[in-house]
């Protein structure tokens, strides 16, 4: 019994000896903890705003670091990650000219009644100088207008087949005149007028469109004109617009209105062309550790995903073999990026490397620094010569992630360098050094 009780407390002495050698001789040894260079993709998994997407990149980069910080408790500086995220952004509407103007019979006449002019019939042809016509209409009618106004005219344009369609042209005031301007100008499916009889048809009882021929405020003018509008366009199709005009009782007097709508295949609700749309679509938030936080780099419109196997090494072994053919050693390997085709791998054993030295500039080296320019050599290999070899017509709006199995080295086993492609200089630029993959 005494034997046991020696024996334990022996140990218990030597437990107690070696945490305090591992304090004296390893200053802050058991604090330490393990940290790597990581490289994270994935989906976000945090909590978006009410909305249910994030529209500003400051509120998304708190919320992707919030993320990243509970999935990686420790982790270095240079550190990458991509997460998938609903994002929101607003884009402008259709612009809005200073004045609009719809070409009544008078201003057909205006121009002109005889053979070939525009009041002979109350339209215009091909036959005709249209656009001299609507600036001389648009000079005498807009002369009030300052310089950078805009006016757009709709008019009457009778196709070769008798067919007529209501068309548009813009008009800006310069320092020399009017000319005419691209706008994104909003051009409705239908345009339609109401006349007596379409106010009778909605009812011509008390507080009734057609009890007088004019809407009021007491009235669901939407109700009605959406109803009217189903009777009057049975066949259109979802996403057609029209643009009514009514009459409508303001301060007592009786003034003309106009309406906007768009059918959403079952029913004419109201619509307004000029309001900005807010368009969600899933981005790639590119980020990156500065050894605190998790910064966002890139919000990227999504990505491609790319695995090197044997074929892409091929681009590499054949362009060693003509560029620097001291690096080359047979049709399935190089030493310039490291090419292992015969495997599809990429080799970064720094002794096969020290070992195939042409220019004597691996011996020198440490296996960091070794390491260092071989993640250099394939970036560049990978944004040279295999990415142009697989995309002839790269969207410079993508990122392109490249995943390459190595063999050996600090970081063996499967890796991601992810590039985006500038389409002004016609080259892949990488955005995400070469990381080791999680």
């Amino acid at each position: 019994m005494k034997k046991i009780n020696i024996y334990i407390s022996l140990l218990a002495i030597l437990f107690l000896a070696g945490c305090d050698y591992n304090e004296e001789h390893f200053s802050g040894y058991d604090s330490n903890l393990v940290t790597d260079v990581v490289a994270y993709s994935g989906e976000y998994t945090g909590e978006y705003p009410d909305e249910g997407y994030f529209t500003d990149r400051t509120s998304l980069t708190t919320a992707v670091d919030k993320m990243l910080k509970g999935i990686y408790l420790y982790n270095d500086k240079n550190s990458t990650a991509k997460v998938s995220i609903l994002y929101g952004e607003t884009t402008p509407g259709f612009s809005l000219p200073k004045e609009d103007y719809s070409l009544k019979a008078e201003d057909y006449d205006s121009m002109g009644k005889g053979a070939g002019q525009p009041g002979e019939h109350d339209y215009f042809d091909a036959s005709m100088d249209i656009n001299g016509y609507l600036i001389d209409f648009v000079a005498k009618k807009y002369a009030s207008l300052k310089e950078g106004d805009i006016v757009t005219l709709y008019y009457l344009f009778n196709e070769a087949d008798g067919k007529k369609e209501t068309l548009t042209t813009s008009f800006k005031k310069e320092a020399y005149g009017w000319d005419k301007t691209e706008l994104n100008s909003f051009i409705a499916s239908y345009y339609y007028t109401l006349i007596a009889d379409d106010y009778k048809e909605m009812g011509n009882g008390t507080n009734e469109p057609g009890e007088k021929n004019y809407f009021t405020s007491a009235m669901n003018i939407d109700g009605y004109l959406g109803s009217f509008l189903r009777m009057q366009y049975p066949y259109a199709i979802a996403e057609k617009t029209a643009v009514v005009v009514y009459n409508y009782l303001e301060k007592g007097a009786v003034i003309t209105k106009t309406s906007v709508y768009e059918f959403d295949g079952t029913n004419w609700n109201s619509y307004d062309p000029y309001a900005p749309i807010m368009t969600v679509t899933t981005k790639i938030a590119d980020m990156k550790y500065d050894g605190s936080n998790w910064s966002l780099n890139l919000l990227i419109g999504g990505s491609v995903e790319v695995t090197i196997k044997k074929d892409e090494l091929l681009y590499l072994v054949e362009w060693v073999k003509n560029n620097k053919y001291a690096y080359w050693v047979d049709d399935l390997n190089e030493f310039y990026y490291g090419s292992a085709a015969k495997w599809g791998e990429v080799n970064n054993n720094y002794t096969n490397w020290k070992a195939n030295d042409p220019n004597n500039e691996y011996a020198s080296l440490s296996d960091d620094q070794l390491q260092a320019l071989m993640d250099k050599r394939i970036s560049e290999g990978f944004a040279s010569h295999v990415l142009p070899a697989l995309y002839s017509d790269p969207n410079p709006e993508l990122s392109y992630d490249v995943s390459y199995n190595v063999y050996r080295g600090n970081r063996a086993g499967w890796n991601i360098v992810s590039f985006m492609y500038d389409k002004d200089k016609k080259v892949f630029y990488e955005i995400a050094a070469p990381a080791k993959r999680r």
